[in-house]
């Protein structure tokens, strides 16, 4: 053991009868790395020593998680997305995806769109935009945090769902449904 540290630590949002796990996957980058802990915070370390470069706390969602009122059931893992000196972050203990300074943890953006709550896994930035994957695709403006698209459509009633997590290889935007694989060419 090199060494350890405790980043932060909170109380569940979620019902007293629901279990929650806590999990963490680690994004490095740089030669820094970052975590969400889904406990209200998002830090930056030194990774030869553990120290916290920075913090950056946000409002945790009270009450969230299946037949809860707020309607947010809690996000898959999913690491922080480092592009271009700014960390993406979806956390799964808030519904809004936000985008922070990678050297500081200043706050750029947040997007709070009702389209993005069913967005699971934050797959990397293609040509400018964050793409977020789940039940459908998400195309973000990665400096604005503005929605762009939506794949299928809203009004897509009957359009593919997303089951499991999509990937950006190269050019191209993998995304798998039940009985199909879905593959998207982004020109950059």
């Amino acid at each position: 053991l090199r060494w350890r540290r405790m980043i932060a630590a909170a109380h569940s949002p979620r019902p007293a009868r629901s279990v929650e796990w806590n999990r963490h996957l680690l994004t490095w980058h740089e030669d820094r790395l970052f975590v969400h802990a889904d406990v209200g915070a998002v830090a930056c370390l030194n990774p030869r020593d553990g120290v916290v470069e920075w913090l950056m706390r946000y409002p945790r969602l009270e009450g969230y998680g299946p037949g809860s009122a707020t309607g947010f059931a809690p996000r898959e893992l999913s690491p922080c997305v480092v592009e271009r000196g700014v960390v993406y972050v979806a956390a799964a203990d808030q519904p809004a995806l936000f985008a922070l300074e990678a050297a500081t943890g200043q706050l750029l953006w947040v997007n709070d769109h009702p389209g993005l709550r069913d967005s699971e896994h934050l797959l990397g930035c293609i040509a400018g935009r964050l793409v977020a994957g789940g039940r459908r695709l998400a195309w973000i403006d990665a400096a604005t945090g503005r929605l762009l698209c939506r794949f299928p459509a809203e009004s897509d009633a009957d359009g593919p769902r997303g089951f499991g997590r999509g990937l950006i290889a190269g050019d191209e935007l993998w995304w798998p449904s039940r009985d199909r694989l879905f593959v998207f060419h982004v020109d950059p």
